[in-house]
């Protein structure tokens, strides 16, 4: 036997009519807690374990007086004295549907503004893709152009190289002649012609000067550019016939040295003279030269094809 800490008469713990509190077991008559009205054993079913007022007031108290707990309903006395009836339940089941429709209703309002934006950025991936293959197209356009370009260029380069070649069909590059402070070029022209069996005069050249000097070519070439281009020529062609042609036809003091007459190249064409050289000193090819109109050749071997115009790409292939 216990006592209600209500009215403080005894309460059979094996009667239904008790009420517990959850935090301090205190027993309580559940007409007690009901406002002096018994309870059917419905409410007393739901009203078998409570929190006392003693109790409530004591959570209360820390819970007012901190600023980081948040508050939290608990269920006080007027709550324990308050009876729960159908209507009471009906009211709270319709009070539940209420904010199940509610939430309903922003969902699907939730869900619809997803699909609509959804639906513009579908719109917008659209209309991107849309530009996406117009630039695809214009860049393939363009590349095409670029290519036809580089054709062109490619053309107008040999062209223009062609062009600067003839010019110089009539100048002559002469190597090897010693070099001496008060020197006449000219006069050393003439001197190198007339040792390849042609008599030429003053007259003979347009002009006549000496490269700068390099690493390189130490003793700087001679360029002479003659006024007839057959004479040009049969200078190309006399030093062919002189087996061997040294400074000392220019009675120069200093160690005697080869000199060298070539025809005058262009920048691209010394460039791949070069290159075909090196092909023949490492691949050991035959022949390696440069004709009349200043086109270098290759035969790598004896009695074989000659290549000229598909050098580039014959010197491509090897390397």
């Amino acid at each position: 036997m216990s006592a209600c800490e209500e009215c403080k008469l005894s309460v059979n713990r094996s009667a239904k009519d008790e009420v517990v509190c959850t935090e301090c077991n205190s027993i309580f008559h559940g007409r007690c807690t009901g406002g002096g009205r018994d309870l059917s054993e419905a409410e007393l079913d739901l009203m078998s374990t409570r929190v006392c007022m003693n109790c409530t007031s004591k959570l209360r108290a820390p819970r007012n007086s901190s600023s980081d707990t948040p508050v939290k309903r608990v269920v006080n006395v007027s709550d324990l004295q308050s009876p729960i009836t159908v209507d009471f339940l009906k009211k709270t089941i319709l009070a539940l549907r209420e904010e199940i429709a509610e939430g309903q209703a922003k969902l699907q309002q939730s869900l619809q503004s997803c699909l609509d934006k959804l639906t513009s950025n579908m719109e917008i991936l659209t209309k991107q893709s849309e530009i996406i293959k117009t630039q695809e197209k214009i860049n393939s356009a363009l590349q095409g152009d670029n290519l036809q370009l580089k054709k062109s260029v490619e053309l107008l380069t040999d062209r223009l190289d062609a062009l600067e070649q003839y010019d110089r069909k009539n100048t002559l590059e002469i190597r090897g002649v010693p070099f001496s402070e008060y020197e006449n070029v000219r006069d050393l022209v003439i001197a190198t012609c007339r040792a390849v069996g042609v008599d030429v005069g003053a007259e003979a050249f347009d002009v006549c000067h000496r490269l700068k000097a390099s690493a390189a070519q130490p003793t700087p070439a001679i360029v002479a550019k003659f006024v007839r281009r057959d004479v040009a020529h049969q200078v190309l062609r006399g030093k062919k016939q002189v087996r061997r042609l040294s400074s000392r036809v220019f009675g120069l003091p200093g160690e005697e040295q080869p000199v060298y007459i070539n025809g005058s190249l262009t920048l691209v064409r010394r460039k791949m003279l070069s290159q075909a050289k090196k092909l023949q000193r490492e691949r050991g090819y035959k022949y390696v030269w440069v004709d009349w109109a200043g086109n270098v050749k290759i035969r790598p071997v004896d009695k074989g094809r000659v290549f000229t115009d598909e050098l580039q790409t014959f010197m491509a292939e090897c390397a």
